[in-house]
């Protein structure tokens, strides 16, 4: 896998050591060129006793087909 950008936001942040979290997240996008599949994911960091979003992240993971033999030659 290829990590082809990320972004992170601190909303209510920044994240402590002592403070307990859940973190939360969904595929935000798919997507498939000649060489690579992708996908964006976006999660959320919130505070596990209040529920307060204190961070959040969108992420792009790419994947090229050549790595697997599934994958024909085009």
């Amino acid at each position: 896998a290829f990590f082809g950008a990320t972004e992170i936001k601190n909303i209510n942040g920044p994240t402590q050591v002592d403070v307990s979290y859940v973190a939360k997240g969904k595929v935000a996008c798919v997507g498939v060129s000649r060489k690579t599949e992708y996908f964006w994911l976006d999660s959320t960091l919130e505070e596990k006793e209040t529920g307060k979003i204190v961070a959040s992240m969108r992420h792009l993971n790419r994947y090229m087909k050549a790595g697997s033999s599934l994958y024909k030659d085009e």
